[in-house]
Formats: C-alpha cells, sequence, structure tokens
C-alpha cells in the first residue's frame, strides 16, 4: 500500500452539474481524490498524536516524563496534522496508522489496551472530535485557524483574520495541495493493517512514561 499503489486509470465521472474537464489532469486527479475522501474522517489517538507532534517539532524521540512547558502543552495546533502523521516515518503512513481509526470505538479500545487508560471518566466524546482530522473544530480547522490568527507566512505576509478563514478556500487549498493523497493513502492502510509494516506497530508504546502525562492534559477538561 501508498500512494504509487492507488489506481488512478479510471477517474470517475463528473459529478452531476460538473463540467467534463477532459485532459485536465490536475483536476481529474483531484476530482478522484475528492471521491475517494467522501465524508470520511478518521479518528487519532489524542496521545498518540500529541506525542507525534512533539517529535515533529522537535526531532526528537526520547522517552522522558511530559512536561507541558517544554512539550508545548497538550493543545498546540502549529503543524499540519498530515505533516506531523507523515514525518513519523517519511511520508508513508504506516506508524500513522497504528492510532487512526475510521470508528470511535477503535481509538477508544486503542486507549485501552495500548496506553492502559480508563475512559469511564470521561463525558462524553468531545474529546475524541477534537483530535479528529476533517471534522468541525477537529485538528485540520485548528490547525488553519490558529495558521492565520497568528499571521504565518504564506507568502505574500497576508493577515486573515481567524473567524474568517474559511471565506478564503483554505480547506481545499489545503487538501488540493497534496495532502488529499496523502489522506487517501493513510485511509488505505487502516482499512487494511496487514499491509502496515509490522515495525510501525512499536510507536504507541515507545513513549510509555510520557504516555501518562499526555493523557492527563488532554483529558483534564472532559
Amino acid at each position: 500500500f501508498g500512494k504509487g499503489a492507488l489506481d488512478l486509470t479510471a477517474p470517475p465521472p463528473p459529478e452531476p452539474g460538473e463540467r467534463d474537464l477532459g485532459d485536465d489532469f490536475s483536476n481529474v486527479l483531484d476530482r478522484y481524490f475528492r471521491s475517494q475522501m467522501g465524508s470520511t474522517d478518521l479518528y487519532t489517538c489524542p496521545v498518540c498524536y500529541v506525542e507525534a507532534e512533539r517529535r515533529c517539532r522537535d526531532d526528537g524521540g526520547d522517552d522522558g516524563e511530559y512536561n507541558p512547558d517544554r512539550d508545548g502543552g497538550a493543545f498546540n495546533f502549529s503543524v499540519d496534522p498530515m505533516t506531523v502523521l507523515g514525518e513519523l516515518d517519511g511520508g508513508k503512513y504506516h506508524v500513522a496508522a497504528t492510532f487512526c481509526f475510521d470508528r470511535l470505538a477503535g481509538v477508544k479500545r486503542h486507549l485501552r489496551e495500548a496506553h492502559g487508560q480508563d475512559l469511564s471518566n470521561l463525558n462524553g466524546n468531545d474529546l475524541f472530535h477534537l483530535y479528529c482530522i476533517r471534522k468541525t473544530d477537529g485538528l485540520l480547522q485548528r490547525y488553519l485557524r490558529h495558521r492565520h490568527a497568528n499571521r504565518v507566512e504564506t507568502g505574500d505576509d497576508r493577515r486573515v483574520d481567524a473567524s474568517e478563514y474559511r471565506s478564503t478556500g483554505a480547506l481545499q487549498s489545503y487538501w488540493r495541495g497534496g495532502a488529499n493523497s496523502d489522506f487517501v493513502c493513510l485511509l488505505q492502510l487502516v482499512r487494511h493493517p496487514a499491509a502496515v509494516v509490522p515495525d510501525a506497530f512499536e510507536y504507541p508504546r515507545s513513549f510509555g512514561r510520557r504516555a501518562e502525562g499526555i493523557w492527563r492534559g488532554v483529558s483534564a477538561p472532559y
């Protein structure tokens, strides 16, 4: 599995009301990925994601104690989610597939089995929705709000108010910039875990000492 394994030989026909794009391959490819993504979302393990983001920012994998001040806190959205997930193994997404799930029950089972956490004290499922990739107020939309509200350079140093980021086409631009193919690749691995390389499954248990502190940080408000 991987980007090279995707069958691009038969893109779907135009949707109702959509013009025929003919030889415009980039648009055909974009339409293909949108058809593969549909409305599908993926839940990420909050513990694994926070650690992945720390490693993405700090380029480190040590298993010291979790320190919110040093590690940037439990809710840091300064890096986009597909980059965070891909950086763990050079964009192959095998590691990410070990802690991403297309069902809520999957991430809960992972937290109990891989991290030994008791979820009985959580109030509802709001925490898990926060760590979905595509959901409203999930990882991507929080990243985009952070990016625009904090005037991250976008090439023309143009400020976009956080409350207006949706009107800029930020979501569409993000996916069409290549993240759509990454998402489809990850989704296929999540749905076919036998294709994930065995070493990838070591990640969720590679930071056992830090995991407990991360869980306390992310679950405390819930």
